[in-house]
């Protein structure tokens, strides 16, 4: 799976490019941005599900199985830069951008887990890391 974000934006048109290796050939596009997907991954589980996120501050969570059950989350106040799998929290994965909040979002529920308060954009996690280790913790919100 690629993305091609580029320095200027509208590089890649919105969509995340599915290929199969060895061979390279692309076996299909998944479209749903507006502006450049800056990552895409995969959740772990059953479901076959791909997860996009891109500079328009949207979510996209593909579902390959079952294309109803496709998504989008548009809470996000800033560009999107990453988002990570929580691989014991089958469904659930991290998002961070240039906001000052990291989000955990549920693909399963289609909602928040957690707000994180991380300063400074996405690399506001390593921040994070470094805050908790000197015993002062970031602020966390969750959601019900």
């Amino acid at each position: 799976m690629l993305v091609g974000a580029g320095f200027e934006g509208r590089r890649d048109h919105g969509v995340a490019k599915i290929l199969d290796f060895p061979g390279g050939c692309r076996v299909a596009e998944l479209p749903g941005h507006a502006d450049d997907a800056t990552e895409v991954i995969s959740l772990p589980g059953e479901r076959r599900r791909i997860v996009t996120v891109g500079l328009d501050r949207k979510v996209v969570v593909h579902d390959l199985s079952n294309p109803e059950q496709s998504w989008t989350w548009n809470g996000y106040s800033d560009y999107l830069n990453t988002c990570a799998a929580r691989l014991k929290h089958p469904g659930q994965f991290a998002i961070a951008g240039d906001s000052p909040f990291t989000f955990v979002l549920d693909a399963n529920t289609r909602s928040v887990v957690a707000q994180i308060e991380s300063p400074g954009d996405c690399n506001g996690l390593p921040k994070a890391m470094r805050t908790a280790q000197s015993r002062s913790w970031p602020s966390w919100r969750t959601f019900s």
